[in-house]
């Protein structure tokens, strides 16, 4: 059983698996379109010995391809019939990727929003200690200006000797 995917998404590479004897056993061209999508391949070996598995970059132009291979060795047929089972689940696989991709949106969001909510909650409590200081000021200003009025108001009355 080999379950492989090639980066970057796009990226196409021809698979080859060759048998002991040189004898070309599975040969495909592989095209990977999403981050979370792999190809399987079965093959159940008639002969002993060393079997190659052959990844080639069909791009033209010189592009590193990276190839994340996963292999397990001993398996039958019946775990073949298991990977065509499994691709009946990739409806529920593709929606369970999209609400996946809903929670972490929801996620982001969520996190945008509670940093919006602490920037206003810094302007609400610098908007509060300005207006503290700015009534303290006024109050302040009122108070000089009532205590000259009395000086002043009290100065023109003793001068028309209104009061004594």
């Amino acid at each position: 059983m080999v379950e492989y995917s090639i980066k970057p998404v796009g990226s196409t590479a021809s698979v080859t698996l060759v048998d002991p004897y040189q004898q070309i056993v599975y040969n495909r061209d592989a095209r990977i379109e999403t981050d979370t999508e792999t190809i399987r391949a079965a093959h159940t070996a008639t002969q002993q010995g060393e079997h190659c598995l052959c990844f080639t970059n069909r791009h033209n132009t010189p592009q590193q391809l990276t190839v994340d291979l996963q292999y397990r060795v001993g398996g039958s047929a019946k775990q073949a019939g298991e990977v065509a089972k499994k691709e009946a689940l990739k409806p529920m696989e593709s929606k369970l990727q999209q609400l996946e991709s809903t929670v972490v949106q929801i996620g982001t969001e969520m996190r945008a929003l509670q940093a919006k909510e602490a920037e206003m909650t810094a302007v609400r409590d610098s908007t509060s200690s300005r207006l503290v200081w700015f009534s303290v000021m006024t109050t302040l200003l009122l108070l000089v200006l009532k205590g000259a009025e009395i000086v002043y108001l009290r100065q023109y009355f003793k001068s028309r000797r209104m009061i004594q």
